[in-house]
């Protein structure tokens, strides 16, 4: 009902403001944007409030910087995820006009679409899939240096998988109690994701130099005509 009601707002005063925008568009959280508002008539305009996802009304009365006929003002606080509006009014052809604007914060500065949510679901049963497969891998190999990078592989992936659906969760239920679970979540995955980036990296550099050190001591044996029975 509420969303009803903007869209009437909206439509009314598209009529007395040549140009406006009825929605901003997506932007990442923590982000700086710009706020619009388009007006071909008006010598002022001015950002009175922003409400907030939570329907907190943070009055303001800012006069808008002009360029021309665009007016915009720099906005940082979008820690919140959700769906924020903005009231500006100006002195079109005379009359003190406003309208309400919106606009979307979440986690990842993307636009939910059907298509997309499709294909970001498609990834992560292909992400856990792959993590399933290395796993496989770890538990059906013997030797320990493909064993273990079978299990960081598989640790990789499920990281990856884990932290987009955290994200996505965190994406739908907004900055709520369980919503921070879910964000610290993705945090944390994240994290463990470079720790067994960087684990497998060193496994496999640190090999790689031991087996090269095997086989420099190898051919000094040789040289000096000692056994050799060794390798790596």
């Amino acid at each position: 009902m509420r969303k009803i009601f903007i869209i009437i707002v909206m439509g009314i005063f598209l009529l007395t403001f040549v140009s406006s925008f009825t929605t901003l568009g997506t932007f990442k959280k923590g982000t700086c944007i710009q706020l619009h508002q388009i007006c071909d008539d008006c010598n002022y305009v001015n950002l009175t409030s922003v409400t907030f996802p939570n329907s907190t009304i943070r009055n303001l009365n800012e006069l808008m910087t002009k360029n021309g006929n665009d007016y915009n003002y720099s906005w940082c606080n979008t820690t919140d995820i959700g769906s924020y509006l903005y009231n500006t009014c100006g002195d079109y052809e005379g009359t003190h006009t406003c309208e309400n604007i919106g606009f979307e914060i979440n986690a990842i500065g993307f636009e939910s679409t059907d298509a997309r949510s499709d294909a970001t679901s498609r990834g992560i049963y292909f992400i856990l899939g792959m993590s399933a497969l290395f796993f496989t891998g770890f538990l059906l190999t013997e030797k320990e240096l493909y064993k273990w990078s079978f299990f960081l592989l598989f640790a990789l992936f499920f990281c990856i998988g884990s932290n987009l659906v955290f994200i996505s969760i965190y994406n739908e239920i907004g900055d709520t109690q369980l919503g921070s679970v879910f964000d610290k979540l993705a945090a944390i995955s994240s994290y463990l994701y470079w720790f067994c980036f960087g684990l497998l990296i060193f496994m496999w550099v640190f090999t790689t130099l031991a087996s090269l050190a095997d086989n420099q001591r190898m051919k000094q044996a040789e040289a000096v005509g000692s056994q050799t029975n060794f390798r790596y």
